[in-house]
């Protein structure tokens, strides 16, 4: 499927996308509004075991993106055999990076949490819900391969559908493990993992059926499990890779900032627990569209129309900007019912009305600053967007340490840090994509 550079084509395949990456970010912020009803312990815990958990799904996600871009290269190429190939080798790559991620967290997880918490509780609350959190990497990791075959094929509407399954199953397992509703144990902090865990399954399992039923297997190549690909699996790696330690420093910082977040009190952990999760809803449309314009970008390369790429990102940043603007007057008139949504407790909306203003702002800087980034990365220019994040990440820890720990300044001056960050990312990648050097690159 050839896509077309268009706002009716951006948008008919972001929208699913942009439902479908609510993903991850439904599953915490469901998490997070069910144990803001217990305590500040088990709400900043969850915090800190949820960022913990993302690291390891983002690096999924990173490997998946050599999948991705290659698959929409083959689609705008016409070469539909070509997906299945891919899609084989990326399932074998795949379950052996998801054993290695599964075993690390499982044994280095305790120690790295005890080496950086200062709090018991919060370290123990950490722990019980890790034990059983990890388990679900093995399914989120065959999920960012699905993802990955269904956006290279510009095909997103299944995105849509397991989403929505997956949150239906994750509310009502949150609500009975939890507090032990219906005749289930109370579980608290391990009910919300054990529910994650069993919600990511179930849109593995949803993924297997529909593409069973809708996709055209023989024709795309699918399920045939040749024998590992030395060729395909290092293309695939030499895509990826960049942007698995891309994503590694970016929210591992990311997880950093929580911890630093910690050391200075435990009611402060809470709150910012509250902003993250409101940031992610803030954040979901545009992170759509910013895998979209991945997709997009890497097709229209297939189809030889290289002098569009910088278009095609204006156009995204123009609906992006039009999605966050559907925010401001919640943000602005009613901030108490967005954070209300996390946490009932009354004190803590309070203290984080000011907070959440400010990072809404720097939506505006993030807008421009993640669909750019990921044009670059469609290009296959993914080394270079592993170097702008890095260059990125150095900038935003030296300014989050200054202001958190050397100035002890307030929340809001901290979370002003998103703007920084945002800002460096934006500039950068402009700057590459303008300079064409991407396309020597070939996938």
């Amino acid at each position: 499927m050839e896509v077309n550079n268009t706002y009716r084509s951006i948008f008919s395949i972001s929208l699913p996308i942009i439902i479908g990456g609510m993903a991850q970010t439904a599953i915490n912020v469901i998490d997070t509004a069910f144990l803001g009803r217990l305590n500040e312990i088990t709400l900043g815990a969850a915090a800190i075991g949820g960022i913990f958990y993302l690291i390891f799904t983002l690096l999924c996600m990173g490997m998946s993106v050599g999948v991705q871009i290659i698959i929409a290269r083959r689609t705008g190429e016409n070469k539909p055999r070509g997906v299945g190939i891919v899609f084989d080798q990326a399932i074998y790559l795949m379950g052996i990076f998801s054993i290695l991620l599964f075993a690390f967290m499982y044994f280095m997880g305790p120690f790295i949490m005890k080496q950086l918490l200062s709090s018991d509780l919060v370290y123990g609350e950490v722990i019980r819900y890790l034990k059983i959190r990890n388990f679900g990497i093995f399914f989120v990791g065959m999920n960012m391969v699905y993802r990955s075959l269904y956006v290279g094929l510009s095909k997103t509407n299944v995105l849509t559908y397991s989403t929505a399954f997956m949150a239906v199953v994750n509310i009502f397992l949150d609500y009975v493990l939890i507090f032990g509703q219906l005749g289930f144990p109370y579980m608290g902090i391990q009910g919300a993992a054990l529910a994650s865990v069993i919600a990511e399954a179930s849109a593995l399992i949803y993924f297997v059926f529909f593409t069973k039923m809708r996709l055209d297997i023989k024709g795309l190549a699918l399920y045939h499990f040749r024998k590992l690909s030395k060729e395909i699996s290092k293309s695939i790696i030499r895509l990826s890779y960049p942007t698995v330690f891309q994503n590694l420093i970016s929210i591992g910082t990311w997880f950093m900032f929580f911890v630093i977040i910690e050391k200075t009190g435990e009611r402060e952990l809470a709150i910012s627990n509250v902003l993250r999760s409101n940031l992610m809803i803030f954040m979901l449309p545009v992170w759509g569209l910013a895998t979209t314009s991945n997709t997009m970008v890497s097709n229209i390369i297939g189809q030889g129309k290289t002098g569009e790429v910088l278009k095609l990102a204006g156009k995204i940043i123009v609906i992006s900007y039009i999605w966050t603007l559907l925010f401001l007057p919640l943000v602005l008139f009613q901030p108490g019912w967005m954070l209300g949504l996390i946490t009932n407790d009354t004190s803590l909306i309070s203290e984080a009305i000011d907070p959440l203003r400010v990072i809404y702002g720097a939506l505006f800087i993030f807008v421009p600053g993640v669909i750019l980034l990921h044009s670059l990365t469609g290009t296959g220019d993914t080394r270079t967007a592993f170097f702008i994040e890095l260059a990125s990440i150095s900038v935003y820890s030296l300014y989050v340490y200054y202001v958190a720990l050397i100035l002890s300044s307030s929340l809001e001056v901290v979370w002003t840090a998103e703007f920084v960050y945002w800002a460096v990312i934006a500039t950068l990648s402009f700057i590459r994509i303008r300079g064409g050097k991407w396309k020597k690159i070939k996938v």
